[in-house]
């Protein structure tokens, strides 16, 4: 795995969570992205991670308390992670 590609120093704050979540990760690939999926497998949002971005909020607050698992694309390297929304 390239060292500047690399999700496996990945970071999700706070989790659980009751909002924001923050999102810390190593990616220096023009075609990041993410998708948010709800406790079904159902995408609920997805979006392109901006270049060369280190850290990025994501806002759960409007959504209900559940379970929610965010996928993040790197390149070749994909990982998904499991998110908590609480009161």
């Amino acid at each position: 795995i390239n060292s500047l590609n690399n999700l496996s120093s990945l970071t999700i704050y706070p989790n659980p969570t009751t909002g924001t979540v923050n999102i810390e990760f190593n990616c220096k690939s023009a075609n990041a992205k993410y998708e948010l999926y709800d406790s079904n497998g159902i995408i609920i949002k997805s979006n392109i991670i901006e270049n060369n971005i280190s850290i990025f909020q994501l806002d759960l607050s409007n959504y209900s308390n559940s379970i929610y698992f965010i996928k993040i694309y790197c390149s070749a390297d994909v990982q998904t992670f499991k998110i908590i929304k609480e009161n």
